[in-house]
């Protein structure tokens, strides 16, 4: 199977995920090219997603609760400021009333870029709150695929198989690559953490790491709707 459809089959399978920060899609082909699992990023079931239960991705949730109880910036000790002002249409939002999107326009907000101390410049949420990506409560799709894998029971050597995905793996995912022992990753998107790359490419070696240069599945669609309305 070409690398395209394969990476174009991990693509759709992103757009199945409710995470609301990062659609990840995962695919692990044998030997021959042929899929033999096909996942995304999602909240194990029977759990509910974090739109569907808290209205916003779950670390937002516990970012915005953290940020509730602290009146002071933890550097300095200047007061936080308690309203924020949407940068689309300007309406005041209380911390209390603080979600990732405004409710006004509709806007996404950047948490990050609002909470910085106004006296010494500290970055709250960044510095002090942090990413909290512990508290994700969702798989990631090599994990998912991973699990599905070993579900079906493994008809092949593992590293005769390999994984593409449409995001490059996090450490947690590359460790379970590594231990797994898939033998080689095709992935679009870079994750900008050293240790996942420096993990597999000393596990797998750099030449089974591959970064996909064919036609992304982005662009396929594009192509294919303008070919499919001049056909019209």
């Amino acid at each position: 199977m070409p690398c395209e459809s394969v990476m174009t089959q991990a693509y759709c399978e992103s757009l199945k995920s409710s995470c609301m920060k990062r659609k990840v899609g995962a695919v692990i082909v044998n030997n021959d090219g042929i899929p033999m699992v096909s996942t995304h990023n999602e909240v194990p079931y029977p759990g509910k997603s974090c739109e569907s239960k808290y209205g916003m991705c779950y670390r937002d949730k516990v970012k915005i609760d953290l940020l509730k109880n602290l009146s002071k910036c933890p550097k300095c000790g200047t007061d936080i400021e308690q309203n924020i002002k949407c940068p689309k249409c300007e309406s005041i939002v209380h911390i209390n009333d603080l979600a990732p999107t405004c409710g006004a326009c509709k806007l996404d907000l950047d948490l990050d870029s609002f909470f910085v101390c106004k006296n010494c410049h500290f970055k709250i949420i960044k510095k002090f709150v942090g990413k909290r990506m512990e508290l994700c409560r969702a798989l990631h799709a090599e994990e998912m695929a991973i699990i599905q894998l070993a579900k079906l029971g493994m008809s092949v050597k593992p590293s005769d198989v390999t994984l593409y995905t449409t995001t490059f793996p996090c450490p947690q995912c590359a460790n379970k690559i590594v231990g797994l022992g898939i033998g080689k990753i095709v992935f679009v998107e870079p994750y900008p953490t050293k240790e996942s790359i420096e993990l597999l490419k000393t596990s797998l070696g750099e030449k089974h790491i591959e970064k996909f240069e064919g036609v992304k599945a982005r662009a396929y669609f594009r192509i294919y709707d303008r070919a499919r309305e001049q056909a019209i």
